[in-house]
């Protein structure tokens, strides 16, 4: 990702973008931990997709 590509509009749209580049993980069954105060969103989107 470029600095330039680092707008979101909000934290589920940037898991969303994460995703993409975790895909490479997808064959190890990676746990995902999400932190509060704003992680929880992201991982849910992580761990939604595939």
């Amino acid at each position: 990702m470029h600095p330039e590509d680092l707008s979101f509009r909000n934290r589920a749209d940037a898991g969303r973008a994460l995703v993409p580049h975790l895909m490479s993980y997808a064959a190890q069954h990676p746990v995902v931990l999400a932190l509060p105060h704003g992680g929880v969103p992201v991982a849910c989107e992580v761990c939604l997709l595939d």
